[in-house]
């Protein structure tokens, strides 16, 4: 799998990626990996059940703003 990197084309939206986070460019680089996981993220939402109370904290971890 290529880890993208800080302005690289983001896989969701292709703009340049701001951030140079680890943890936020090795989940991009799986999406990227992946596209049909991105596809259904993006498009169908409701496909995916909710994410157990215990993932509460790797949630809010990956979606932090700078």
């Amino acid at each position: 799998m290529k880890l993208l990197k800080k302005g690289d084309p983001c896989p969701c939206c292709g703009s340049p990626i701001p951030t140079d986070d680890l943890e936020r460019l090795l989940l991009l680089s799986w999406l990227a990996q992946y596209p049909m996981i991105r596809d259904v993220i993006l498009h169908r939402p409701d496909a995916l059940e909710p994410p157990p109370r215990w993932a509460d904290h790797m949630i809010q971890r990956f979606t932090k703003t700078e």
